[in-house]
């Protein structure tokens, strides 16, 4: 018997002579089950071990544990075997176990004291005294279990269904006391087990009671059967194994095993009837080809085998997997291997053969209805065909120089001694190329499956003079140069690190092997690809061609590039359309096209792997590209792909059918503001340009063609440089995409816009015509912020959003109209609209602006309507022309017009006179309107119903600017509102006042002086003017001042009309200044005016 010692589980150490303790009890009303004291005892093999009672003693300090249990492994330490006060056990205290649990133990128990109730962490309590256990232990017999039968075979269950249940009977002696039983099955082993034969599961637990199970028909019995979960086939020696556990769960190492066998059958398709054919060609060391015909299955099954092994079948019901290598699909029997099991193979390249030996293939017809595991094979006659794989391959290695026309240069060993071939004409010869070699004559190597290799680092030039005849292939890093006009090589397999370089003098047709190049490069001359695909796995280069083109018949040529592109020296394209190829991207990064100055003409540029794209570099003079052809093509750029132009041009081919071919991806092109697209064809649709997002900005942009060609811009577009609309081309703004011009805009053409197209107009100086094409004269905003600049509108615009005018002027006629809608907003700034404006107004009371200025004179007007019941259009424009001077006498408001602004006026008119109108308009002025005194009473809006009617007085309710400068001042900037009204016409500035006085003119509002000047003779100033109008002037006074403040009359001159006045003065000889005034007469009054000063020696 071993004893494992006493320990201290959870709490801390604490020493006293003659006890075993700790501290850090619980202190809660329960044991803490990680807190205990505790041992174990376990019986030797062979030998059981019966226990009856424990001795012991407990201590406890003052704020140690109140109470202990005691708790055994046999029930998990669930129940307490007894409970202790701490002072109710003093050393020698007995435990009597329960003999009916304690008895003929065979392993390891455990017992754990439990204490609690302690008053504080650091109190102290445990074991006091011996600790006894009492017992016997006694030598066992050792245990038997049997099962009977120990095989059970037979079991047989359709797919999905149980079979019916075998059982075998189970006994056993010396056995655990009052153990179990357990069975056990493998994983996915198809059966399933029960105590009952009612209750099946993966595993059975049998108690039974004392050391040995009832005999006879008492005895007990597992139950088996297939699961209805079982896959169909056959189950074989599944062992089922039952294992016995003593009391305390733990496994006794005593078991007995049965094997279980059966089947799961599937149902199964109906049988085809008729075999499929095979026949076997082109057979190697290695491979052979095969194709299939004919039969009604619904599937083909080939089997491959050596013709020396034994032919077998297919068995229904199981699914066996198939590869074309040779050993590595299932076998319907030893040495027979499936290669194809499928419906749609029809021809196949069978690999893994070995050389020198015959086979036999076998095909069947099987029908399964889809499902595996319903295969219905039909086995009788089917189809066969038999071939033989040629000899090994001999291998030939040459040496490091030398031609290799001459057999001489090869030997058997790698390094190019021992045996020399006889001849280049025998079969399966292959010759490893090393080093760099030529030739002195014409090579052929005719041999059936023969060919040379360029091993690693080679490099093979075949001269001008002669010829190679036969198969290349080329490892990494070889190099084969050709010279010759008339090679007859077939190029073969070509790594993708190899470089195949065409150099001929004259021109050539390159070919185009299978799978493709490695890298090729193109030298001299007119070099024209192959008609169809060429597949380049590497880089493609261009040196000094001439021309470079492919078939212009129907099968045209286009090339597979997974590497970059490069133009050396003066390369050229095919100058004919026709001739044009078609240049997919393969790779998986971005791959580079460089031109090097030369420009990169091609039917199609397209991109073919998402995250990649091209990229054309700048160096050398760039890579303009050219793209379209007059059968069309153009550019293609797959969804995620990118094609990055740098500071290059995109062009479409003049006379072309070029396009955005949206249809292969909504690809973007990566534009720098040096990039440009110079876009002309004749499609009717150019296609959808996608720009990638922070790279949407490029230098100029052209449109050409005569068919109303369009381009749809699908992204934000910023064109800094010019934008060239020709002939009827339009550039269509997307949908919730802004189109920016900080250019200029030339040509026939026209943008087109949407309900959500924004259009912003920045940089400075002349922009040019801004169209909007007929049926899309719209915007959502607008924004102008142009420079010193100005936009000439050549088409009806209407804004339905924002207006910006932040700087610059929009010239506009009343054809071409800037219209903003009910629900557009105004952002004013310093630009302005020269010409007419429309805006069109909701019922209610309402604020508009209209931002209308001419020239260099921005003078807003705004209309406040206090009542309005209809939806009302209002055209505004500032007109520069003077006023007439007609003024309305016994005016209205009590206060008769004095003059009039003879520098501009308004018109705002409603399309429509609205219903329900009353409101009032705000005027601005600034220095040239001669307003100094913009809140005295006599400075008014003046109004008139039509330019033949005289101006009244609108009176004034508001203004900005307040007292301005003072009587006598110079004009400063302001507003003024005048008094409600109800109906439109034309407005300006007006005055009441009469200004009699000269240092005190309030807003004088002059007539308009078209000419002032002075000049000394050797007696006088002769001072001379001329005026535009001078209505109700009756004659002019001249006053002079010395030092511009005060003056004093010293002529006085008739009003003539428009006729240029002149009077000579005497004067001092020295500076003066001279002041001109104008006295007009009204009706009752006589006013002075005072119209120039002017500085003159």
């Amino acid at each position: 018997m071993t004893t494992v010692a006493l320990t201290k589980n959870g709490l801390s150490s604490s020493t006293g002579a003659g006890t075993f303790k700790g501290s850090s009890w619980s202190q809660a009303t329960s044991p803490d089950a990680g807190k205990y004291i505790g041992f174990s005892v376990t019986p030797n093999t062979g030998y059981a071990l019966t226990l009856s009672s424990l001795s012991y003693g407990l201590v406890s300090s003052g704020s140690g544990p109140a109470t202990y249990q005691w708790y055994s492994s046999l029930d998990n330490f669930t129940t307490p075997l007894a409970t202790v006060a701490s002072t109710a056990a003093p050393a020698n205290t007995t435990l009597t176990l329960p003999a009916a649990s304690f008895g003929n133990l065979t392993s390891t128990i455990s017992f754990r004291l439990y204490g609690y109730g302690a008053t504080a962490s650091t109190g102290t309590g445990g074991l006091l005294g011996d600790l006894v256990v009492n017992g016997s232990v006694a030598a066992t017999s050792a245990a038997v279990l049997t099962a009977t039968p120990t095989t059970l075979t037979g079991f047989s269950a359709p797919l999905g269904t149980a079979s019916a249940a075998q059982a075998y009977k189970l006994a056993g002696n010396n056995l655990p006391p009052d153990g179990s039983l357990r069975v056990s099955l493998p994983v996915n082993s198809g059966f399933e087990v029960s105590g009952d034969n009612t209750s099946f599961g993966q595993s059975l637990t049998l108690a039974y009671a004392g050391t040995s199970l009832p005999a006879d028909a008492a005895a007990p019995l597992v139950y088996v059967r297939l699961a209805a979960t079982a896959a169909a086939g056959p189950y074989s020696g599944v062992s089922i194994t039952t294992t016995v556990f003593d009391k305390t769960a733990s496994a006794t190492g005593t078991a007995a095993t049965v094997s279980a066998s059966g089947t799961v059958s599937a149902p199964k398709a109906a049988k085809p009837t008729t075999q499929p054919t095979i026949t076997a060609a082109n057979s190697t060391a290695n491979t052979v080809d095969i194709t299939l015909t004919g039969g009604n299955g619904q599937k083909r099954l080939v089997v491959l085998r050596a013709t020396s092994a034994t032919a077998a079948v297919p068995a229904d019901n199981v699914t066996y997997p198939a590869s074309l290598t040779l050993g590595a699909g299932g076998q319907p029997g030893p040495g027979n291997f499936v290669m194809v099991a499928d419906g749609t193979t029809v021809a196949a390249t069978l690999t893994g053969l070995s050389a020198s030996v015959s086979y036999t293939l076998a095909v069947y017809a099987y029908n399964d209805d889809g499902v595996a595991g319903q295969e219905s094979y039909l086995t009788a006659s089917p189809g066969t065909a038999t071939f033989s794989t040629t000899a090994g391959t001999a291998f030939y290695y040459s040496k490091p120089t030398g031609d290799l026309n001459n057999l001489a240069t090869f030997g058997t060993a790698t390094d190019g001694t021992g045996t020399a071939p006889g001849n280049f004409t025998t079969a399966n010869r292959t010759y490893i190329v090393n080093g760099i070699h030529s030739l002195s004559g014409n090579l052929v190597v005719s041999g059936t499956s023969s060919k040379v290799v360029l091993a690693a680092g080679s490099a093979f030039t075949i001269p001008a003079a002669f010829s190679y005849g036969g198969r290349v292939d080329m490892q990494d890093g070889a190099y084969l140069t050709v010279l010759s006009p008339s090679p007859a090589l077939n190029l073969g397999d070509l790594a993708p690190g190899s470089t195949v370089e065409f150099a001929q003098a004259a021109n050539y047709v390159v070919p185009s092997p299978s799978p493709g190049y490695g890298h090729l490069k193109l030298t001299n001359a007119t070099k024209q690809l192959a008609p169809g695909s060429t597949n380049i796995y590497g880089n493609l280069t261009l040196e000094n061609v001439s021309s470079f083109g492919g078939s212009n018949t129907t099968t045209f040529s286009d090339i597979a590039l997974n590497g970059n592109l490069n133009l050396l020296g003066a390369t050229t394209f095919d100058p004919a359309s026709s001739g044009r190829i078609t240049l997919g991207l393969y790779g998986n990064t971005p791959q580079v096209l460089s031109g090097n100055g030369n420009t990169l003409r091609l039917h199609l540029l397209r991109t073919y792997v998402s995250g990649a794209g091209a990229v054309l570099a700048d160096a050398n003079g760039g890579t303009p590209l050219e793209v379209g052809t007059t059968r069309g093509g153009g550019l293609g750029l797959l969804a995620g792909s990118t094609l990055t132009l740098n500071a290059n041009t995109l062009s479409f081919t003049p006379g072309g059918r070029a396009s955005l071919v949206n249809s292969g991806g909504t690809g973007t092109i990566t534009l720098s503001p040096a990039s440009s697209l110079n876009l002309e064809s004749l499609n009717t649709s150019i296609g959808s340009l996608y720009l990638t997002p922070g790279a949407n900005t490029l230098n100029n942009l052209r449109l050409a063609n005569a068919s109303n060609d369009y381009l749809d811009v699908s992204s934000s577009l910023t064109i800094a440089g010019a934008l060239t609309l020709d002939g009827t081309g339009r550039l269509d703004i997307g949908p919730n995409q802004t189109l920016t011009l900080t250019g200029t805009l030339t040509g026939t053409g026209s943008l087109q816009g949407s309900a959500t197209s924004d259009l912003v107009i920045g940089g400075s100086g002349a922009l040019g015509t801004l169209r909007l094409a007929a049926g899309t004269q719209q915007l959502r905003n607008l924004s102008i912020g142009r420079a010193s600049g100005s936009v000439l509108l050549g088409s009806p615009v209407q804004v339905g959003g924002v207006l910006t005018m932040s700087e610059g002027t929009v010239t506009t006629t009343s054809t071409n109209l800037l219209t903003m809608s009910s629900t557009a907003t105004l952002t004013p700034g310093n630009g302005f609209v020269s010409g007419p404006l429309a805006r069109v107004t909701a019922p209610g009371a309402r604020t508009t602006i209209f931002p209308v200025g001419s020239g260099t004179a921005y003078r807003p007007v705004t209309l406040t309507a206090t009542t309005q019941t209809s939806t009302t259009t209002y055209m505004a424009e500032q007109k520069e022309s003077p006023p007439t001077q007609s003024l309305t006498v016994n005016d209205p408001r009590g206060a008769d017009l004095r003059r009039v602004s003879f520098r501009r006026y308004f018109t705002v008119t409603p399309t429509v006179q609205p219903t329900g109108f009353n409101g009032t308009i705000t005027l601005s002025f600034g220095p040239d309107d001669y307003v100094n005194v913009p809140n005295d009473a006599g400075l008014v809006i003046a109004k008139r119903a039509s330019p033949a009617a005289a101006w009244a007085n609108l009176g004034h309710s508001a203004e900005t600017g307040s007292s301005g400068t003072g009587p006598g001042g110079p004009p400063v900037s302001g507003t003024i509102t005048s008094a409600s009204f109800t109906s439109f016409s034309d407005f300006t500035l007006g005055a009441t006042n009469t200004n009699n006085l000269t240092a005190t003119q309030v807003n004088p509002l002059p007539v308009m002086l078209t000419s002032f000047t002075a000049a000394r003779t050797a007696a006088d100033v002769h001072l001379r003017w001329a005026t535009a109008s001078e209505t109700n002037s009756t004659h002019f006074i001249v006053e002079r001042s010395l030092a511009g403040q005060q003056f004093e009359p010293v002529s006085r001159a008739a009003a003539a009309g428009t006729t240029p006045t002149r009077i000579p003065i005497r004067c001092l000889m020295q500076w003066l200044r001279w002041l001109l005034f104008t006295i007009g007469c009204g009706s009752s009054t006589t006013t002075a005016r005072p119209i120039f000063r002017r500085l003159s020696p």
